[in-house]
């Protein structure tokens, strides 16, 4: 049975857009990974020297594998499917598979000019991290994160398209699988 769904694209591709969505028309949980690791950081740490050196810190000595381990085990259980904005990493994407063979790895994507548009004013934005982030493993020879995608979206569709667009991807989940997802 399906249980998360993972997205992966850049900075200001749609994921956020599509989580609202997805959430809204199909009652899906959204898990923001931030949220979880700002949750899951210590108090000691959350001030200084703040959450996200504690998580690159944490990301060096133990692997996107282990984190993402640690964030879906700090998620409560749900009866209905998690979609997880977002998966940066090969090793993070086989954390995921390892808990839900189900899952399903899913892409949103939108042309540079406008993920440059969206993201103005936003501090540390990086296409050339993200992209790195994709081609690193630390547990596997898969030479690009992309390369496992089960399903894509275009992040620069209105709401009513991208409301279509999720029922497709129903549809293929409910053709490849024995049984529906949850839904509420």
């Amino acid at each position: 049975m399906l249980r998360y769904v993972g997205l992966v694209g850049h900075h200001g591709a749609g994921k956020s857009h599509l989580c609202r969505i997805a959430q809204r028309e199909l009652g899906w949980r959204v898990v923001v990974k931030r949220d979880v690791l700002k949750a899951l950081c210590p108090a000691d740490s959350r001030v200084t020297p703040g959450w996200e050196e504690w998580y690159r810190a944490e990301f060096r000595r133990h692997g996107g594998f282990q984190i993402m381990r640690d964030i879906l085990a700090a998620i409560p259980p749900s009866t209905n499917v998690s979609i997880i904005d977002s998966i940066h990493t090969e090793d993070e994407w086989a954390a995921v598979k390892t808990t839900d063979e189900a899952a399903l790895l899913v892409g949103v994507f939108s042309p540079k000019i406008i993920r440059k548009e969206r993201n103005l004013g936003r501090q540390n934005y990086s296409d050339d991290v993200r992209l790195h982030s994709w081609h690193e493993s630390r547990m596997s020879v898969v030479p690009c994160l992309l390369s496992q995608l089960d399903w894509a979206f275009s992040g620069v569709v209105g709401e009513e398209a991208m409301a279509t667009a999720l029922r497709c991807l129903i549809e293929f989940i409910i053709a490849g699988t024995t049984q529906a997802p949850i839904q509420s």
